[in-house]
This record gives C-alpha cells, structure tokens and sequence, in this order.
C-alpha cells in the first residue's frame, strides 16, 4: 500500500509547481505519523483494487492542485486499522460553497464558483461509484476560501 501510495505522490509533485507543498503521513492506528521518507522498512498490506483505487486518490489529489490556484498545502493522509483504510485528501484552496456540496458527486454537477476553472463535472461521480464499488464511504468537509478535504473509507477484507 505504501509503494502505491508513494507512487501516488510522485505523480502528483510532478503535476504541481513549486507553488504547491504535497505532503503524505500514514498513521498508524496508535496515532503515530510517518512521512513516505520513513516508510521505507514498513507496509501495509491491503486488499483494495488498486485499478479503482488509483483512479479515486488522483482525482482527489488533482482536484486539491486544480482548485488551490494560488498553491498551498496539500496533505494526503492514510490511517489504517484492522477493519478500514482511511484515505484523506485535504487542501487549502477556493472551497466549495455549502448550497453545492449536496450535489456535487452528481454526474456534470458543478460548484458555483468554478466557472473560470476547466472541468467536466464527472471526476467526483466516479469517485463515489469506485468507492461504493468497495463498500466504502466518502465525506467532504468544506469551506469558501478555506480549503476542502475529502475523506474516502474502505473496509478491508478478513
């Protein structure tokens, strides 16, 4: 999982400029953070299907470049315990207005106040579907001006 996630990473600080700080921490379920620099003798072992998944996290991490224009700090966060993955994308960029959040994994759906910004309006849909497809949950917390973080929950198989 962390190799995954890693490679994750590097595809996104590719993607971004040096107006963007990326920074992924797993934590550990005692709460102890490790920084992919540290991950190096430690794993994760998952059954996720890594060819939905994959699709899920870089939407995540594109919309968190796409939409914090002006750059900032974007944190991917992975939390792990016997019975889920817990995957967080959190960015400091425009938000998204509370009358939009409701709607926003619809298919074409649209914030409001992206109008200036290219998109189609169908990344967010597929996400929720490829999450539901593992029998996860996903959750957005969100403020104008602010930032947004999405959380996505996945059970892990026993």
């Amino acid at each position: 999982m962390i190799e995954f996630c890693a490679t994750l990473l590097q595809i996104a600080r590719v993607q971004a400029d040096d107006r963007y700080s990326i920074h992924f921490w797993l934590e550990e379920l005692g709460g102890e953070r490790f920084s992919i620099e540290e991950l190096a003798s430690l794993e994760v072992e998952a059954f996720l299907d890594k060819k939905l998944l994959r699709p899920v996290l870089t939407n995540l991490i594109s919309n968190a470049i796409k939409y914090s224009p002006y750059g900032g700090q974007i944190q991917f966060l992975c939390t792990h315990s016997a019975e889920e993955i817990v995957f967080r994308v959190q960015d400091q960029g425009i938000g998204i207005p509370l009358d939009d959040q409701s709607k926003l994994f619809k298919s074409f759906y649209r914030a409001s106040n992206v109008e200036r910004i290219p998109g189609s309006g169908l990344g967010l849909s597929i996400v929720k579907e490829y999450v539901e497809l593992h029998g996860g949950l996903i959750e957005l917390e969100s403020y104008v001006g602010q930032g947004t973080a999405i959380t996505v929950t996945i059970p892990l198989l026993k």
